[in-house]
């Protein structure tokens, strides 16, 4: 009866004394108040206590007090009677109580701190910061000195600080803490005052017992009787009394392991407050639930930052709501951990920008600084509770509730980030079996992972989720199905671009995977369950939710089903897919001579395509076929690849572009495509044809096995899956070989490497007859030694040289459609009584190289090479049309030829017998001809001989003559198509022998008379 609250404005810090109860972080946390208060003469003890008289607190006659005190994220008022507890034969309380007087207040306060804490103080892991803050509210912080790289800049911010009122401090002693003369251990000392004295920093402390100080440093002791410290002497004298004494800071940071920081939140102009919680979720069943899989469900914070020239600084505090302090299985723990934001909720925990793991107690507070950025940012915080919780707190609802705080110098905007409205979800439940556990995208066993079909009706947002085996390694995948076959339920047979375009998160993770595709638009999609964990089995959930247009701070929260009715549904189902029962398998290889890498084909043209490995497949009866062809050397390197130890490995394990080829052998030999080589998949299971229908045929199907890469060296393995058996499996190296076999050997070398038809060198490539005697189809193959583009041209020519047949027949030549490298083929079919002239060329001149040609033909065939005609003597004259000479044509240069032998022209002179050949070509892409005149005794000019057609091909055209000798001699006319075209050209003459022709260039023609003859 007699402790009463005789000074209620005098709370003096001095004569705070800590009692028996263990609580010396709250008698730290009331001295700072006290101290605070009497320096800055702000209320903040006062207006804690009820009931009040003038602002005051006063005497409860009822003996009942009211204690405002801050926790669960408000002011809460705690009521405790006057009952104090005394140790029998003591004059003062049990706990705290006063120096020098009965003063009774601090009690009062202890005892309501207590009672919220329900008698758990002990068990908490309590600091003075905490205990400030359920006093007056101020925000927390703990440093571990040790971490501090430089104290030195501490010590300026602290003082600046505390002489502001923006803070206020205590020092803690770890248990493990290096014992040092008066200093206890696991204990707390208020700091009171800071000081600098010349070059000394000095900290005044007071340890709540009231005894045992540290003793003063020599250092200190000088600067005391130096600078003549008579405070700090007085405060040294009563120290065994108070427990007040002075410290060097640079001892204090050496004895003590944490410094405890109680921020005004006032200093902050700015300040967001958030009441919310955390979705409760089964955490036994799911690891949608689980923070250490999946943050999805938990509170989530969007913060804009502003651009900001320089760095600032935000400071977040979070509260979690409790029920119960320190009870054995409570975990009162929260943490967080920041991202940069994505544009949507985050879903995995992994690569945050900062962590807060989880704090020990239900009080959690953190500062971000920012850089200076002249761009606005985008960050998400996520609050963690930790999912340790026992049965008995998830039974709390309370205990999921937080309040959330974010302090900053410049006005930022936060957002608590709502949950989307699910319109509908499909469940999907299994077990990953060894046989279904297929691997990642580089394993050639992939196809075998779980998938499903999904079916989108409308454009629209999904969220799929994946729970797996705690220790496997998953990841969801969506792929869409291909457009061209969209019945196809198989995975190996999606095309290798589909499979580049899939969706998902892009890594594995453990037991977990989520994927959230926006924007779906309708169609067919493969999901797949890939797991890359062959020996982990275990039960799976699949979860698929499509999205509804609006928002929801209830993460449950679904449409109602009237209003399903009028949206079209998703629909997930497992696929169906065709077993094939016959199955066989074959071995091959790629090497130097079969390995001839892409070729597109069409119906009936196929070039060197059939050089590829293949076989040729008979059916007796309508057969469905599905064709497999995989890499063997990939699916080493695979296994290579898994041998690696995991820090070493890197994805760097490349498959082969295969494909297969499909072609119908048709009764006339040709080929039809069924199955193109369009789609090449360089994936690591190789390629899956499609199923395709056979008909009867034992004339066979060509089965082409390709790889992109032209010289690809390398084994292969073909598996041909049917729904009836083969008739018989040949393969395709005897495809092309006929009853007739003809074969001979030549070469291009400098001048008779004439490259094709746009070279003017074209006529001088080797040339070979090809006669029939009766209606014969042919196959003819071109090949050479190097890697050159080359061709083939087939002439209706009747045997002539390219130097003496029209130009028409080398237009109209049946060639090779595109020029390849080393080899070139040519199918037709030659008549009796007909002779062909064959060229086989390079694509450009002067590239020298052997070549061989097989003639493959169903009848014999005769075939001769065209010699080259030898000339003793060659001239060659080089003139031009001009405006006065280029006369153009005629329409019959025969009769009309009076004004047409004006054209360039030049006259020959024979001597004696003699072989001729004039050769002309143009300079400029004009249609050209050559016309031979004989110049008769009377003078007239009788056409005797021309170079066919108008021509522009490169080689120009020729004239080939046996002539006579003629006493006027011959005239040959050189002329364009259209009058009036300028241009030079070039005029070889050759004659068997020099003596034999004389040559004029400039001749008169106006020297004869120009009429015809009569």
């Amino acid at each position: 009866s007699e402790m009463c609250i005789r000074d209620s404005n005098n709370f003096s810090y001095s004569n705070i004394r800590q009692g028996e109860n263990q609580t010396c972080s709250l008698l730290t946390a009331l001295i700072c108040l006290a101290r605070f208060q009497e320096k800055h003469t702000i209320n903040l003890l006062r207006g804690l206590m009820y009931p009040q008289k003038d602002g005051l607190p006063c005497f409860s006659p009822s003996g009942v007090y009211g204690v405002k005190l801050q926790f669960n994220g408000t002011r809460r008022l705690c009521l405790v009677d006057d009952c104090l507890l005394f140790q029998r034969g003591k004059t003062v309380p049990y706990g705290a109580n006063y120096l020098e007087n009965k003063e009774f207040w601090m009690s009062i306060l202890e005892k309501a701190v207590l009672k919220m804490y329900g008698g758990n103080f002990e068990r908490l892991d309590s600091n003075p910061a905490y205990e400030t803050y359920h006093l007056c509210g101020w925000i927390p912080e703990c440093v571990k000195l040790s971490e501090l790289p430089n104290k030195e800049i501490l010590w300026s911010r602290l003082v600046q600080n505390m002489d502001e009122g923006n803070i206020m401090l205590a020092f803690g002693v770890s248990a493990d803490q290096r014992p040092v003369a008066g200093v206890v251990l696991n204990h707390t000392y208020a700091v009171l005052e800071m000081r600098e004295v010349g070059d000394l920093h000095l900290v005044r402390l007071k340890n709540p017992w009231c005894n045992t100080p540290i003793s003063p440093s020599p250092k200190l002791a000088r600067a005391i009787r130096d600078h003549s410290l008579q405070d700090v002497e007085r405060d040294q004298e009563r120290a065994n009394k108070t427990g007040i004494f002075w410290l060097e800071w640079d001892e204090a940071v050496l004895y003590f392991s944490s410094l405890y920081l109680s921020w005004n939140p006032a200093i902050y102009p700015y300040r967001r407050t958030f009441h919310s919680s955390w979705c409760k979720g089964d955490l036994n069943h799911s690891k949608f639930w689980n923070e250490t899989y999946s943050v999805e469900y938990n509170p989530q914070f969007l913060l804009k930052i502003p651009p900001h020239d320089d760095d600032f600084e935000v400071r977040i505090f979070l509260d979690r709501h409790v029920t119960s302090f320190g009870q054995k299985g409570w975990r009162n723990t929260a943490g967080f951990k920041l991202f940069a934001y994505n544009g949507s909720r985050l879903v995995y925990p992994h690569e945050p920008i900062r962590t807060y793991n989880y704090s020990s107690r239900e009080i959690l507070s953190d500062v971000f600084i920012f850089e200076a950025s002249q761009h606005v940012e985008y960050y998400v915080l996520v609050i963690l509770k930790g999912n340790n919780e026992s049965p008995e707190a998830e039974a709390v609802e309370d205990l999921s509730y937080f309040t959330f705080q974010v302090l900053s110098f410049m006005d930022i905007e936060v957002i608590e980030l709502p949950y989307r409205v699910f319109r509908q979800e499909i469940v999907k439940n299994g077990v990953y079996r060894p046989e279904s556990i297929g691997g990642n995208l580089l394993a050639p066993s992939f196809p075998q992972n779980v998938y499903y079909m999904l079916n989108v009706p409308t454009k629209m947002d999904l969220h799929l989720r994946l729970d797996a085996p705690a220790d496997s390694s998953v990841m969801l995948m969506m792929v869409r199905v291909n457009e061209q076959d969209p019945e196809n339920e198989d995975l190996a047979e999606i095309p290798f671009q589909n499979i580049v375009n899939h969706v998902s998160p892009g890594f594995y993770f453990s037991g977990f995977s989520c994927l959230q595709p926006t924007g779906v638009v309708p169609g067919k999609y493969f999901i797949v369950l890939s797991n890359q964990t062959r020996e982990e089995v275990g039960d799976y959930t699949l979860s698929v939710r499509s999205f509804a247009d609006k928002l929801s701070q209830n993460f449950d929260e679904f449409l109602p089903p009237e209003a399903l009715k009028i949206l079209e549904n998703i629909t997930l189902w497992e696929p169906k897919l065709t077993k094939l029962p016959f199955d066989k398998a074959i071995m091959g290889e790629w090497n130097q001579k079969n390995s001839k890498g892409l070729s597109r084909i069409s119906t009936d043209q196929y070039q060197m395509f059939l050089r590829n490995p293949g076989y040729v497949v008979k059916v007796r009866q309508p057969t469905k076929l599905r064709a497999i062809l995989r890499s063997e050397d990939y699916e080493k390197l695979y296994k290579d690849f898994l041998s690696v130890p995991e820090p070493e490995k890197s994805f760097n394990v490349e498959a082969p572009s295969l494909c297969i080829c499909i072609m119908e052998i048709t009764d006339d030999f040709r080929f039809q495509t069924i199955l193109d080589d369009e789609n090449y998949a360089p994936t690591a299971w190789g390629f899956h044809s499609p199923i395709v229908e056979l008909k009867a045929n034992l004339r066979g199907y060509l089965i082409l096995c390709l790889n992109f890469e032209k010289g690809y060296q390398g084994e292969y393995s073909l598996r041909l899956q049917s729904s009836d058996p083969i008739e018989s499996i040949e393969d395709n190296t005897n495809l092309c070989k006929m009853k007739f076999i003809n074969s001979l050997s030549g070469i291009w070398l400098n001048e008779t490497a004439g490259g094709c038809s746009s070279e003017v060198s074209f006529h001088k490539n080797p040339q070979y007859v090809l006669r029939v005697d009766k209606q014969t189809e042919v196959f003819i193959e071109l090949s050479c030694n190097m890697a050159y583009p080359i061709g083939l041209y087939l002439l209706d020519s009747n045997g002539k040289s390219l130097m003496e047949c029209d130009s028409k027949a080398i237009l109209s030549a049946e060639t090779t459609e595109t020029f390849l490298l080393e080899l070139n083929t040519i199918r037709t079919t030659l008549d009796p009584g007909k002779a062909y002239t064959l060229v086989p060329c390079t694509y450009k001149a002067q590239q020298n190289s052997g070549f061989n040609l097989v003639v493959n033909s169903n009848e014999r065939v005769n075939i001769e090479t065209i010699p080259e005609l030898e000339f003793g003597y060659s001239k060659k004259i080089t003139s031009e049309w001009n405006a006065r000479n280029s006369i153009g044509s005629s329409k019959n240069p025969r009769k009309n030829y009076s004004q047409f032998i004006n054209n360039p022209h030049i006259r020959v002179e024979c001597v004696n017998n003699t072989r001729l050949r004039v050769h002309l070509q143009s300079q400029e892409d004009y249609l050209v001809a050559i016309h031979a005149y004989k110049i008769t005794t009377d003078h007239q000019y009788e056409l005797f001989a021309d170079s066919g057609s108008y021509t522009n091909i490169r080689m120009g055209c020729f004239v080939n003559l046996d002539l006579q000798p003629n006493p006027n001699g011959y005239l040959f006319v050189f002329s364009t198509f259209e009058a009036g075209q300028i241009g030079k050209f070039t005029v070889e003459v050759c004659a068997s022998a020099q003596r034999d022709v004389i040559i004029t260039q400039n001749y008169d023609v106006n020297s004869f008379s120009r009429q015809p003859k009569a």
